[in-house]
């Protein structure tokens, strides 16, 4: 939370804040993906020691490295005392602007983990591929993820948000269904492969954009300041990570327990698709609200002559 909150605040007119979240993103997941492989490389020679030291190492490094950081905490006195609002003030006057990337955040964050309690059964039982084998396919989004995110930084720069999340929970939705793969699709473990390398590359395009909207919604709708918007943009998101990340090996792990892995990847499917739903709603009904403003303000001088005719 802190580190989204400080790399924020070095938003510049060189480093926009999709490049700076997006590369913040991207350094978390090369850790995760390159920690559990060197862990396992260690633990096949018997060093069962050397990563947890190694861990030790780099925190007594990153502990000395924070101390160098020089973070400018300037306080920026607000021109009105109504203007410094609470987190729980927040909480209860939250729009679609912060209320729809933090449900996209969760529903990429279900779809990226519900797999985790069930696949490698099913892979086994599937396509007879054991434990040892299918235990590295959970690397494949991460890596995907990896590649993909900095072309999406370029990508992603001057479009509509709203727009570009919505494309990347609709291919979410279609290739949740890869991972099985579910009857319809050919049953062959490299569409399974596929669905796990394109969820991880649709992740770059609902986590990248998400977190513009929030700080723009709490600068200029709750009149916030940038620092203070900064950690409470941070905060937010993050409790949606940890929620999401939460909910989806448990929630997929249930539904699998109860039906299928099929089933679980069609129910995953129609959690996209209805969030997706949810987001074209609200573009909708925000698109007609800009034209009937302009509108309004297009008449507005035309019937201020008829008035005075």
């Amino acid at each position: 939370t802190l580190l989204c909150a400080l790399a924020a605040g070095e938003k510049n007119e060189k480093y926009n804040i999709e490049w700076i979240i997006g590369n913040v993103e991207l350094t978390s997941n090369i850790g995760e993906l390159f920690g559990p492989i060197i862990s396992s490389f260690l633990l096949k020679f018997n060093l069962f020691c050397i990563p947890l030291f190694a861990c030790s190492i780099l925190n007594v490094f990153a502990l000395i490295a924070a101390f160098f950081i020089k973070y400018k905490n300037e306080e920026i006195e607000t021109q009105s005392e109504n203007k410094k609002l609470k987190v729980n003030e927040i909480v209860h006057r939250l729009n679609g602007k912060i209320i729809l990337p933090l449900v996209c955040i969760i529903t990429d964050m279900i779809s990226s983990n519900f797999f985790q309690p069930s696949m490698q059964i099913h892979y086994k039982e599937k396509f007879g591929i054991g434990e040892d084998i299918s235990g590295y396919f959970f690397m494949i989004p991460i890596a995907a993820f990896i590649l993909t995110i900095p072309i999406f930084i370029k990508i992603i720069k001057n479009r509509n948000y709203f727009i570009t999340m919505i494309v990347g929970i609709l291919l979410n939705a279609l290739f949740v269904l890869f991972i099985s793969p579910i009857k319809l699709i050919p049953q062959h473990i490299a569409y399974g492969l596929i669905g796990l390398m394109m969820i991880g590359i649709t992740s770059s395009l609902m986590t990248v954009p998400q977190f513009v909207p929030v700080l723009q919604s709490l600068k200029e709708d709750y009149q916030i300041e940038e620092k203070k918007a900064n950690d409470y943009g941070s905060v937010l998101l993050n409790l949606s990570i940890r929620v999401g990340d939460g909910i989806g090996p448990l929630l997929g792990g249930m539904i699998n327990n109860i039906y299928n892995f099929d089933i679980t990847c069609v129910i995953m499917c129609f959690m996209n698709v209805l969030t997706a739903g949810i987001f074209c709603i609200y573009v909708a009904m925000k698109k007609t609200k800009e034209d009937d403003s302009r509108n309004i303000k297009d008449n507005k001088p035309m019937i201020e002559l008829s008035s005075k005719i």
